[in-house]
């Protein structure tokens, strides 16, 4: 069957919400909460156009994306996902290659200024040897439709080794709910960046995790270890309908003899599978070999999660001064 695409229209925010929440492979990085939150950190740079593709068989998806304006508005960058996390279209029906195929030519046609990251867990909206495929990188994910024992009995033995000892030691997780718990994560966050240096990846100000701690969001958690009442360690998780993804982590270094992440991870998996989560996704490593070995040694599972990057040559002018202002604002 050949599928077209019928009509492309502005998304409305409902239609938006409901797709995501229903949509089973959705991440957290495709609904409009991330969207906005980006909206606020970037003071209005980037504004939410998400848009409803319909198709010829009456079938529908969401393809959830912001609009950057740069050069004084003349040119517009679009951004799938802020932050180069997963984007992508979603659905609540069965989408096939064909729409897929629909669904690309349109985007190489009307959004050729677009960066996103695919997600692994929609494959027929995974490009396979695509020119347009410019940065290949990968995941590690954690399947949990097993017994929790067989999922912890995955994990490499010192892992297992360093759950004990930290709960030995009397650490203690729990999900922080105060704007306190937060600013003591930030405290942690700001800490690892003497020991990463020049390797760092990304960095962010308080205002980013004040508008995460303000957003009051059952989709943002925040898992906090502590030590003799110390926080030491701490991880934001996002969550979605079936999948919750590794969003930040930090933990002070005097105190890793201890190994707080370690137990931060253990519950946080063990709440997850309570819950009936299909994925625990670790997250792209941002190049780290040492951090990806440490993924990949909780019994995880590598998946491609490359990004497309399809731009203009007024675009990569205009997006190296916009790399500038970032790094004023971080």
């Amino acid at each position: 069957m050949n599928i077209t695409i019928k009509d492309v229209r502005s998304a409305s925010d409902d239609e938006w919400d409901q797709t995501w929440m229903g949509c089973d492979y959705a991440t957290y990085y495709h609904s409009r909460h991330w969207h906005n939150i980006w909206k606020s950190y970037l003071r209005g740079k980037i504004h939410p156009a998400a848009k409803v593709f319909e198709f010829s068989d009456g079938k529908q998806m969401i393809f959830p994306v912001s609009c950057h304006r740069i050069g004084f508005g003349i040119l517009r960058r679009y951004l799938s996902s802020p932050a180069r996390t997963y984007g992508g279209p979603i659905s609540v029906e069965d989408l096939t290659t064909d729409h897929a195929t629909a669904f690309y030519e349109f985007i190489a046609k009307y959004y050729q200024n677009i960066i996103y990251r695919m997600s692994p867990f929609h494959m027929p909206f995974y490009l396979q040897n695509n020119e347009r495929l410019v940065t290949p990188d990968t995941t590690y994910v954690l399947n949990l439709q097993r017994e929790f024992n067989a999922i912890v009995k995955s994990w490499t033995k010192g892992h297992r080794s360093a759950v004990t000892k930290a709960r030995n030691a009397g650490m203690r997780i729990r999900v922080g709910d105060t704007e306190k718990d937060w600013r003591d994560y930030y405290k942690i966050y700001l800490s690892t960046f003497s020991r990463w240096g020049d390797r760092a990846t990304s960095k962010y100000k308080w205002n980013f995790f004040k508008i995460l701690s303000d957003a009051d969001s059952q989709y943002v958690k925040l898992w906090i270890a502590e030590y003799q009442e110390k926080p030491v360690a701490g991880a934001v998780i996002f969550y979605a309908k079936r999948h919750a993804v590794y969003g930040y982590s930090a933990a002070l270094g005097e105190f890793f003899q201890l190994r707080p992440v370690n137990l931060i991870i253990y519950e946080i998996v063990n709440d997850l599978h309570a819950r009936n989560y299909l994925w625990f996704d670790f997250n792209a490593s941002g190049g780290h070999k040492g951090v990806m070995n440490f993924k990949k040694s909780f019994g995880s599972v590598e998946q491609p999660c490359s990004i497309i990057d399809s731009q203009s040559h007024a675009i990569r002018i205009l997006e190296g001064l916009y790399k500038k202002w970032m790094v004023k604002l971080s």
